[in-house]
């Protein structure tokens, strides 16, 4: 099962992770993109009690959300104060294409390689 199937390293480094950290794993988990998906897995493994598990999970959702949406309105604000609202929406929505573009083209090229 992928990402397993690929990199099947991220599980053992995971429930390594979650050994070492416990419940804060589970908080510190989630501001981490390649250990996102595996701590509440390595906690699931783990047997972490459920509540705690919530309260980790919950906590950590409240002070992320608020924390990405800050960072978003403080590159739009830089962004209106250097090159201007119009600009800026362009500039983004510009970038924002582009890099949708180089994703497929790498999920293509991803596809296409042979296998060993």
């Amino acid at each position: 099962m992928w990402p397993f199937s690929r990199h099947p390293e991220l599980l053992s480094r995971g429930i390594l992770f979650f050994e070492r950290h416990g419940g804060k794993s589970v908080f510190i988990g989630r501001f981490f993109g390649p250990v996102r998906a595996v701590v509440p897995l390595a906690a699931g493994i783990m047997q972490m009690p459920r509540g705690r598990f919530w309260l980790a999970n919950v906590i950590s959702a409240l002070v992320w959300a608020p924390m990405l949406l800050l960072v978003g309105d403080v590159v739009g604000e830089v962004g209106d104060r250097l090159i201007g609202t119009a600009n800026t929406m362009i500039i983004v929505f510009g970038g924002l294409t582009l890099v949708g573009i180089a994703a497929v083209i790498w999920a293509a090229f991803r596809a296409a390689r042979p296998r060993a």
